[in-house]
C-alpha cells in the first residue's frame, strides 16, 4: 500500500513562484489600469489649466479686436462695411465660443 503526503499548497505555491522555468508575475491588470486612469486624470486638470489660461489671453484679444472694429464701424474709416460687419459678427461668435468653455 502506498502512502502519500498531504499536499502543502503554501510551499507549493512558494517553490513554484522561485522556479526559474515561470514567468515572473508582474502587477495586476486591475492595478495597471488604476495607475492609467490616475495618469489620466493629472493629465486632464493639467490640460483643463493650460485650456482656461489659453480662453482667458483668447478673450482678452478677441474683446480688444472687437472694440477696436467697433469704433472703425462707428466712425465710418473703413471702405467696406459689409466686410467689417461680418468680421464683427465672427469674432461675437467666437466669443460665445469661449465663454461657453
Amino acid at each position: 500500500m502506498i502512502r502519500l503526503e498531504p499536499r502543502n499548497e503554501k510551499l507549493m505555491h512558494r517553490q513554484l513562484a522561485s522556479d526559474p522555468r515561470f514567468a515572473q508575475m508582474g502587477p495586476s491588470q486591475e492595478k495597471l489600469a488604476f495607475a492609467n486612469m490616475e495618469r489620466q486624470l493629472r493629465i486632464e486638470g493639467y490640460n483643463g489649466f493650460i485650456q482656461k489660461k489659453r480662453n482667458a489671453n483668447m478673450r482678452f484679444v478677441v474683446n480688444a479686436e472687437m472694440d477696436n472694429l467697433k469704433e472703425v464701424i462707428r466712425t465710418g474709416l473703413t471702405p467696406n462695411m459689409r466686410i467689417s460687419q461680418a468680421r464683427l459678427y465672427d469674432l461675437e461668435k467666437v466669443m460665445r465660443k469661449l465663454n461657453e468653455s
